[in-house]
């Protein structure tokens, strides 16, 4: 027999639980990136930062190193390390609205044990019965905008598992203040299986917390991005590919152009020819890599992968972006993958 958890709030201190939530983001090197530009300690394990960003909270030399400032680092890194988004279009109206109706969300009507214990994820205790489902943790004003950041849990029975088990990931919903579209992110620690399920999840409680209604509620229906795929590839100065799916429009063999880790790599030097057929290859999906400057071998990663059975319809409505080295370029990423769709 399951009995409900008593762990209905967090017994930590603000400082001890954002820092138990920047380690629960396994987000090591973009936490180090993040930190960097605000003037934290660097370290190459977890306890060591750890140990290093306590010391920076203590210190009297580093102001810039506090407690607020170090929230809105884990925000990011909560909100923007590694996504599958969706795009949203909004008409200037609604986004008004929608952005209103953000700013005077009050917390206290979405009290839960997950917002309770944010940044930090729960620890499952065997036996035990959870809430499922998704819940709002936070609102945060990043700057460029609104991101509303939900706890998503569910139980799944796992490969070699007796009994299913709970898991939690953290998913957002961003509004831009300077562009009229809502970006529906699902993190991508989550299986790719339950990827386009989260998305109509995490979209129908953003409308039941934002609730409004008439001629502001946008339907939801994400953009099309798949014409964005062969225009990236085509464009040499858009990145590196690192990874293309190449394949005719009639029946023949794929090819799948792979540099995995080599960072000279780039697809669009190789040459893939039909010599029997003389059928035309083209891309239908990618990953692009983009230096975070020339002198450094951070990249920021792009993909646009469709399923090969939208293929035929020209169907995308989905990409990934991980690890965008700093707000500006995240944007950016949005903007080009919108335009040329």
């Amino acid at each position: 027999m399951t009995t409900t958890t008593n762990t209905t709030s967090c017994q930590l201190s603000t400082k001890d639980r954002v820092i138990k939530g920047m380690l629960d983001t396994k987000e090591l090197s973009f936490v180090n990136h993040v930190m960097a530009t605000y003037d934290f300690s660097n370290a190459g394990r977890w306890s060591t930062l750890e140990t290093r960003i306590t010391s920076d909270l203590d210190a009297t030399l580093k102001p810039n190193c506090n407690l607020v400032t170090l929230e809105k680092i884990i925000d990011r890194v909560i909100s923007s390390a590694d996504h599958t988004y969706r795009i949203i279009k909004l008409t200037p109206a609604s986004a008004a609205a929608i952005r209103n109706a953000i700013s005077s969300i009050d917390m206290a009507n979405h009290s839960s044990m997950y917002q309770s214990f944010y940044p930090m994820k729960i620890e499952f205790s065997p036996g035990a019965s959870y809430s499922e489902g998704e819940k709002l943790c936070k609102v945060a004003d990043l700057g460029d905008g609104y991101a509303c950041i939900f706890s998503s849990v569910f139980k799944e029975l796992k490969r070699g598992h007796i009994a299913p088990t709970y898991e939690q990931h953290f998913h957002t919903v961003f509004v831009p203040k300077s562009s009229d579209r809502i970006e529906l992110r699902i993190s991508n620690s989550l299986s790719p299986t339950m990827i386009l399920s989260s998305f109509f999840r995490l979209e129908q409680e953003f409308i039941n917390v934002i609730n409004i209604s008439g001629t502001h509620l946008p339907t939801f229906v994400p953009l099309n991005i798949y014409d964005s795929i062969e225009s990236l590839f085509n464009d040499v100065d858009e990145g590196r590919v690192q990874f293309a799916m190449m394949t005719t429009s009639e029946d023949g063999d794929d090819a799948d152009l792979n540099g995995r880790n080599r960072k000279n790599y780039c697809a669009r030097k190789v040459d893939v020819s039909d010599s029997i057929n003389n059928h035309e290859y083209i891309c239908r999906g990618l990953r692009i890599r983009y230096a975070y400057s020339t002198d450094d071998n951070t990249e920021t990663e792009l993909s646009v992968m469709p399923h090969k059975r939208d293929w035929t319809d020209r169907n995308c409505f989905q990409f990934s972006i991980k690890h965008p080295k700093d707000s500006f370029v995240q944007s950016e990423m949005v903007n080009k993958i919108i335009n040329r769709s």
